[in-house]
């Protein structure tokens, strides 16, 4: 730890805080992802979904020639 905050140019602390803070900003993240997942309208999703043209992808939007669907 303390070689690469010598690395960085600052302190083994700051190193430690910039590691929980982005931690933190992970789980938050998460929780998020989770509670939007929750309010999901999958009926509303499809009604959308269904209006997508049915048309070839773009030059290089195109799924590789191994790709498998699940």
């Amino acid at each position: 730890m303390i070689a690469l905050a010598q690395q960085e140019h600052t302190t083994a602390d700051q190193l430690v805080a910039i590691a929980l803070a982005a931690q933190v900003s992970a789980w938050r993240a998460t929780e998020s992802i989770e509670s939007r997942a929750k309010r999901a309208d999958f009926a509303a999703f499809d009604r959308v979904m269904a209006k997508v043209p049915k048309v070839p992808p773009m030059p290089g939007d195109e799924l590789p020639p191994d790709y498998k669907r699940d």
